[in-house]
C-alpha cells in the first residue's frame, strides 16, 4: 500500500464516520474541524488534570511538613457515607496531644473499610493546630488516577493531531 492510498483510505474513513444531524456524511474539512476542537478538548482536560496533580502534592507536601509532631491514635468509629452497604467509611480518630483529647473524622475514607475499630495508628499532627493531622503518606490513589487520566487524554490529543495532519496532506494531495 503506497501513502497515499493509506492516505485516501483515512479520509474515507473520517468522510464515512462522521454525520451530520440528517445522518449524511459530512466533508472531510468539517470532519477536522470538529476534531481539532475535541483534541483542543482533550489538551486542555490533560492540562487541567496536570495542574490539579501539581496542586494536590504541593499542598499534601506542605501539610506533611506542618504535621511534624507524631501521635498514637485509636480508631473510635467508622461512619458511612450513605446508608448502603457499599458506601465510603470515614475512620473517626481519637488521641492526645498536650493533655487534650480530640477526636477527628478523618477527610477521606474508603470502601471497604481500611482501620478496624480499636485500631492504633500513628498520627502526625500539626502542633500549632492539633485538629490538623494526617495518617499516613499515601496520595498514590488520587495521584495515580490523574497521571492515567492526563496521559490518556494528552495520548488521544496526539492521535486526533496525526488524523487531522494526515486528513490534511491527503486533501492537498488530492487537488
Amino acid at each position: 500500500m503506497e501513502s497515499n492510498d493509506f492516505y485516501q483510505s483515512n479520509e474515507q474513513y473520517i468522510q464515512d464516520t462522521f454525520f451530520d444531524e440528517n445522518g449524511r456524511p459530512i466533508s472531510p474539512r468539517k470532519a477536522r474541524h470538529l476534531l481539532t476542537w475535541f483534541m483542543a478538548g482533550c489538551f486542555v482536560l490533560s492540562a487541567v488534570m496536570l495542574i490539579l496533580l501539581f496542586y494536590i502534592l504541593h499542598s499534601h507536601g506542605q501539610k506533611y511538613d506542618r504535621c511534624s509532631v507524631e501521635v498514637v491514635g485509636v480508631v473510635v468509629n467508622n461512619v458511612r457515607n450513605g446508608s448502603s452497604e457499599n458506601s465510603v467509611v470515614f475512620p473517626v480518630f481519637r488521641y492526645e496531644y498536650n493533655g487534650r483529647t480530640y477526636t477527628q473524622q478523618a477527610q477521606s475514607g474508603d470502601y471497604p473499610a481500611q482501620y478496624s475499630i480499636g485500631e492504633h495508628r500513628t498520627i502526625h499532627l500539626n502542633p500549632n493546630d492539633p485538629s490538623e493531622y494526617y495518617i499516613d503518606k499515601d496520595d498514590s490513589t488520587a495521584v495515580t488516577a490523574l497521571v492515567l487520566l492526563s496521559s490518556v487524554f494528552a495520548a488521544l490529543g496526539v492521535m486526533l493531531v496525526i488524523v487531522i495532519v494526515k486528513s490534511k496532506r491527503n486533501e492537498q494531495n488530492t487537488r
